[in-house]
């Protein structure tokens, strides 16, 4: 595969760099939960969730454990259907209808850098992030939790390739974790899924990066989002192809 070639697979997108940050989970070991730096959590003044649905178990260990606000935003549900600790907004991340931007909404709550992000959009990011001000996004997050959804479709491959490249600006892929409540599919002679949640550090906290040499799914941190399957094991991560 030629280096122009490696630019234009998934693959090589989704592959995460191994840093000197140790890694936590924040969340339930189950669907819901998600694989952090510990700096992140320690470093960050505050938690943005979008759409943070029913499933809201890493807010509160969140809550739990590090005493910092959390804003949630979601325009499909109400406010009175989240704990009280959870200072929740109807609106979605975007720039239509029912949606506000990300740096707005920091602006309004007089957040500077030190948020870290919880994204789970159903889609939406890709719009989002090819049109978001990544470099004033960036001066906001010091990370971000970003779930990626529809790899399948050969179109949304295209804009995920494109959106990687947005975030690579700023951002460090440090943790990849396969949604196995999603679909497999086949892709560049593996089978894969569609859905992934992915985990990001700012460039400015990363010293350096190095290949990732440890087996995926990560021991006593990663574990199958839904119980009764087996996790996702990323063969991918190991191909010559992609991390040269």
């Amino acid at each position: 595969m030629t280096a122009s070639a490696a630019q234009d697979n998934m693959l090589k997108y989704l592959i995460p760099k191994r840093t000197d940050h140790e890694l936590v989970r924040l969340g339930p070991r189950e669907d819901g939960g998600y694989v952090v730096p510990r700096f992140a959590l320690d470093r960050c003044s505050c938690l943005f969730s979008y759409g943070i649905g029913a499933e809201y178990r890493a807010e509160l260990e969140f809550i739990e454990h590090y005493q910092k606000p959390i804003y949630s935003f979601d325009h499909t549900i109400a406010h009175w259907a989240l704990p009280r600790e959870i200072n929740h907004t109807s609106e979605g991340l975007g720039f239509g209808e029912g949606c506000r931007d990300f740096i707005e909404h920091c602006r309004q709550r007089q957040v500077g850098m030190g948020a870290f992000a919880k994204i789970d959009v159903e889609g939406h990011e890709y719009e989002y992030f090819l049109n978001v001000d990544i470099d004033t996004f960036a001066d906001l997050a010091i990370g971000l939790c970003l779930e990626v959804h529809w790899l399948h479709h050969p179109e949304i491959q295209k804009h995920f390739i494109d959106m990687m490249k947005v975030l690579e600006r700023n951002y460090t892929l440090v943790h990849t974790h396969a949604n196995n409540w999603g679909e497999k599919f086949s892709y560049d002679r593996y089978e894969i899924y569609n859905v992934y949640e992915l985990t990001f550090l700012h460039k400015r906290y990363v010293k350096q990066v190095a290949a990732v040499t440890d087996s995926y799914p990560l021991q006593n941190l990663d574990y199958p989002n839904n119980p009764h399957l087996p996790d996702y094991d990323f063969p991918f991560f190991k191909d010559e192809r992609l991390v040269a």
